[in-house]
């Protein structure tokens, strides 16, 4: 049981995803079992973004993979920019098979406040994509993304704060994080948006924190 709960990690990259497939290869010889997911037409995933309809089918890959644990395994996730909305929902279904997650300079919702900037982060962030995202609405996002504080509150979060995000501003991490205070905050000095460039080290930041909090 404690190698399932501490030695797998589950990558949910928004943006750039390739670059995350460097852990991938990078972490097994640490002993951590890693997995990256794609969201529906985000990285490898061959569906074009103007075919989706809701943010369901948009996170759809991460809940199929949730599904497919057994009953003793546990996951630590891993989201960055809009893929922390993608981990916040499968923290309120699937909270018992997640030990912790992490966000790393990543949308992080909490039960007390919902995003209503969300339609200006998007607009900023659309200009960084390698592949043509479908923005949905604030409406779509909220009334699919209902969390409660038995499943989702239940779950450690750790936030990875980037002080030159020019994307997410330190400012907006930090409101998000007063606003929703995560278990622990890990700081990247130096670090833009796109963390895992500007800081090829981020691999031994996330294994460091497994660890620490395993």
């Amino acid at each position: 049981m404690e190698s399932k709960i501490n030695r797998h990690l589950t990558l949910i990259p928004v943006i750039l995803v390739s670059l995350y497939y460097c852990l991938v290869s990078a972490t097994p010889q640490h002993g951590h079992n890693v997995t990256a997911v794609d969201l529906a037409a985000s990285g490898i995933d061959l569906r074009r973004a103007e075919s989706l309809r809701s943010f369901a089918q948009y996170i759809g890959p991460l809940m199929s993979l949730m599904e497919t644990l057994s009953e003793d395994e546990k996951v630590i996730l891993v989201a960055h920019s809009l893929g922390g909305l993608a981990i916040s929902k499968a923290m309120e279904i699937f909270h018992d098979k997640i030990h912790m997650a992490i966000f790393v300079t990543a949308l992080m919702p909490s039960l007390a406040f919902n995003f209503t900037i969300l339609s200006q982060g998007d607009v900023e962030l659309a200009e960084l994509l390698v592949r043509p995202q479908r923005l949905f609405s604030n409406e779509n996002i909220y009334t699919s993304l209902v969390l409660t504080p038995e499943r989702f509150g239940s779950v450690n979060r750790i936030f990875v704060l980037s002080d030159k995000d020019r994307t997410l501003v330190k400012e907006f991490q930090l409101w998000m994080i007063k606003n929703n205070p995560p278990n622990h905050v890990e700081h990247i000095q130096d670090s833009d948006h796109m963390v895992m460039i500007s800081k090829p080290d981020l691999g031994d930041y996330l294994l460091s924190l497994a660890k620490k909090f395993a």
